[in-house]
């Protein structure tokens, strides 16, 4: 006769046996709605271990023999990234002396040196030793050579001083210069600064870009990191890094421009010119004032739901224009046919609501400017936002044809002499708000480029 502990004992092993057997539910996945996530059939572990086991070890061997060659056919003075390994005191085609390192970025580096001929400070831009990197450093030194042949572009874009390759890299030379527009507004604990000194960017970089235009040139890369300071008291900027620039007749590539500043046009994979800088340029001027980029999207699909909360939908010709598979995976039909909606981004339900969002509102119009922080200034009333959005949504306009050319917008209200006669001094100097930032600035650091990798969100280049 069996006990009752006896029996117990028995049971467990019955109960352990019969858990074994039944399946293990999983618990659902939070942000999937309740469901279950599962694996489509071909990218399960047993799929590619059994049907898939040739294409698993082809994609094994293509991995190993690409990271064999790479270590095989790199140099021992670059580093796995083909980045020159730089080292304080070395010397660059025996002249430049390398202090320490100043940026860094897709391209490569930019080093701090000391021009042993002129016994000057210099910035050493080393491009990194792969080819496709090269043939644009190749195009940049050309570009720049060409800006340089005229006299009037020297106060708007950064001077090439010289160029010259260094074990397989090639660098470029340029003028010691200032922090950038960045990290400018990081030092205003990114609050923004006033309406008077934005009209002076406003102008320099209007100028800048009616030259490029004039040279049929298009920058493809204008940001707040790309715009640096000639010096830490003074207003003046220059514009640098025409790593990504190209003539207007001979574009490479359709994916360009930094995406919190990249042009609707681009998005959707439309033809593109030099309205884009003129779009990019409005995404600065409000960031610069606000603090904050106006479209900060974490993807392309995002990136236009941003601008659409804001701006609206874009033109029916200019979806149409894009792409089917663009077209497709951004906008759904509703109703008649070419009447679209910008389709929920994936694993999200909720729409976006074109102009949701205002100009006037993110930049305090009718509560003295930005969180209302303005409110006290002078120049900054409401007569003065009227005409910056005014200008605004003339450089915003969605069908480049429309959109405002560098001089209409230098003939503008909002920069016109008048207007800055009225509202502040006419010297290249800041007032006294901006004096305390730049002035900041300078103590921290008086180097060409930031490396702000650590402090700008990564979605903002990519």
């Amino acid at each position: 006769m069996t006990t009752s502990k006896e029996t117990d004992e028995k049971k467990a092993p019955t109960e352990q046996s019969q858990n074994k057997n039944t399946p293990r539910q999983l618990s659902p996945l939070p942000g999937y709605g309740g469901r279950q996530a599962t694996r489509k059939p071909h990218q399960r572990p047993l799929y590619q271990l059994s049907i898939g086991l040739i294409d698993t070890y082809n994609a094994i061997n293509s991995h190993y023999y690409a990271q064999k060659r790479k270590k095989k056919d790199q140099a021992p003075w670059d580093d796995e990234n083909w980045d020159y390994k730089i080292t304080p005191g070395d010397i660059l085609s025996d002249r430049y002396v390398i202090k320490h390192r100043i940026g860094k970025g897709s391209f490569g580096q930019v080093v701090k040196c000391f021009d042993k001929e002129t016994e000057t400070e210099v910035a050493v831009k080393i491009i990194k030793s792969k080819r496709q990197f090269m043939v644009q450093a190749q195009t940049e030194i050309t570009l720049l050579q060409e800006l340089g042949q005229n006299p009037e572009n020297t106060p708007m874009f950064v001077s090439m001083l010289h160029h010259f390759s260094f074990k397989n890299h090639q660098c470029i030379v340029f003028e010691m210069m200032h922090c950038n527009l960045y990290e400018l507004l990081r030092n205003t604990n990114f609050k923004g600064v006033s309406l008077n000194l934005i009209r002076k960017f406003a102008r320099q970089l209007l100028r800048a870009l009616a030259s490029l235009n004039s040279a049929n040139v298009i920058h493809c890369d204008l940001k707040p990191e790309n715009i640096l300071l000639c010096h830490p008291r003074k207003s003046a900027i220059k514009v640098i890094d025409f790593g990504s620039a190209c003539k207007r007749t001979q574009k490479l590539y359709t994916y360009i421009q930094s995406r919190f500043y990249r042009a609707p046009e681009v998005l959707l994979s439309n033809s593109y010119d030099c309205e884009i800088d003129m779009w990019s340029l409005g995404c600065v001027l409000v960031e610069m004032h606000t603090g904050e980029p106006l479209f900060a999207g974490k993807s392309s699909h995002d990136q236009l739901g941003k601008i659409i909360e804001v701006l609206g939908m874009p033109p029916k010709i200019m979806i149409n224009r894009a792409p089917s598979k663009i077209r497709g995976a951004m906008f759904e039909n509703i109703g008649e046919e070419d009447n679209y909606r910008l389709r929920p981004l994936q694993r999200s339900c909720v729409s976006v609501v074109p102009r949701g969002r205002r100009l006037s509102a993110i930049l305090g119009r009718d509560v003295g400017g930005p969180g209302g922080r303005r409110r006290l200034e002078p120049g900054h009333g409401q007569s003065e936002y009227a005409l910056f959005i005014d200008l605004l949504e003339k450089m915003l306009a969605y069908e480049p044809e429309k959109r405002i050319n560098p001089v209409g917008a230098l003939n503008h209200p909002f920069l016109s002499v008048s207007a800055i006669k009225h509202n502040a001094p006419t010297s290249s100097k800041p007032d006294e708000a901006q004096k305390k930032i730049l002035s900041s600035s300078k103590s921290q650091r008086s180097d060409m480029n930031i490396d702000t990798s650590q402090a700008r969100p990564k979605s903002a280049g990519a």
